[in-house]
């Protein structure tokens, strides 16, 4: 027997800025984005507030070199996904 279940809740985060691979010249990088409403968000193990509509905006501070953005978000449902992007600081 063969059985197939399809899990639908999509607990996607889109980060609008800063982009994967990025390379930056100042310390203080702003991220921001949406995540699917009802869903919480930490950015680096930092909860992040979430506003209207599913939108995050918040300030990072960068260490010189390559730093690696961790994103995590956990659905109503308990369901986590984690998102990763590269900015580096030169």
């Amino acid at each position: 027997n063969l059985e197939i279940a399809y899990d639908n809740a999509v607990v996607d985060v889109r980060i609008n800025e800063p982009k994967n691979g990025a390379k930056v010249s100042d310390s203080k990088v702003v991220t921001h984005g949406e995540v699917q409403m009802g869903s919480k968000l930490w950015i680096d193990g930092r909860s992040i507030s979430i506003g209207e509509h599913g939108r995050f905006n918040s300030v990072l501070t960068l260490e010189r070199g390559l730093n690696r953005i961790v994103y995590r978000t956990v659905a109503r449902d308990g369901t986590e996904q984690f998102t990763i992007r590269d900015v580096i600081f030169r």
